[in-house]
């Protein structure tokens, strides 16, 4: 009978871990994407390589995971140079090898130019106000908004978050 007891507190706890509060249960925090931006690499929490999949139609490699922190299969480093962006280099496995910008876009000259990006690429900055086990959710004292049009920068905002987050909420 304790045995019995014993395995419905287990897969009671692993369905509770699953479904608790209706969160994904890959929730562990991502590798980020890198910018380069003005000379300096950032943390990106955007993932624009994803449009391009979506939005032109093309089929999206298997990219595979090869850590809990990256179930997405890549990490892209990324560059705005001028007011354009471009993806730089790419880190990532298909059919259980790694692969690069080469692999994906065939002839590429080193870099390719993302005109089919429009969207937002968020950056954070400064001190950690409150760390979220989940994607990209944590929340930094500011985030550097670059909006993006066809490739084309057009906007940037930058969000003081200090006065709006508590740390241990």
């Amino acid at each position: 009978m304790p045995r019995l007891r014993l395995v419905h507190i287990i897969l009671l706890t692993v369905v509770w871990l699953i479904f608790a509060g209706g969160h994904d249960a890959r929730a562990t925090a991502q590798l980020p994407d890198i910018l380069i931006y003005e000379g300096i690499k950032h943390t990106l929490f955007s993932n624009p390589l994803e449009s391009y999949y979506r939005d032109k139609g093309s089929p999206r490699p298997k990219f595979q995971a090869w850590h809990t922190a990256n179930y997405r299969g890549y990490v892209a480093t990324w560059e705005i140079e001028g007011d354009l962006l471009y993806l730089k280099a790419i880190r990532a496995k298909i059919d259980n090898r790694m692969v690069d910008l080469d692999y994906l876009f065939p002839g590429n000259p080193g870099r390719v130019e993302a005109r089919w990006f429009t969207g937002s690429l968020r950056l954070p900055h400064g001190e950690l106000l409150r760390y979220v086990h989940q994607g990209y959710a944590s929340v930094y004292e500011y985030e550097l908004i670059i909006t993006v049009k066809g490739g084309n920068v057009v906007a940037q905002e930058l969000i003081d978050n200090r006065g709006r987050i508590h740390p241990h909420k």
